[in-house]
């Protein structure tokens, strides 16, 4: 159970680093050219706790139960190989 923790956490910080590096940094030009089509910078600020709770429901508790599981059962055998 304790590595089961230790992967949810992992994954929910490597989760928010990798999402602030690809819509913080790589696509700020982008989003900054189409403003006109996204709501207002104070309603996205407003909206950011629903993003990270939402972001560490999704994907670290998913990865957190399926990457031990793939550790302990062996790989499948090709067939015929």
């Amino acid at each position: 159970m304790n590595k089961l923790i230790v992967s949810v956490v992992v994954m929910f910080v490597m989760a928010l680093v990798l999402s602030f590096l690809v819509h913080g940094v790589l696509l700020n030009g982008d989003y900054t050219q189409l403003q006109s089509w996204m709501r207002p910078q104070a309603d996205a600020q407003s909206l950011v706790a629903y993003i990270v709770i939402t972001n560490a429901d999704s994907s670290a508790e998913v990865h957190g139960f399926i990457t031990p599981r793939g550790r302990l059962e062996p790989p499948a055998t090709l067939v015929g190989g």
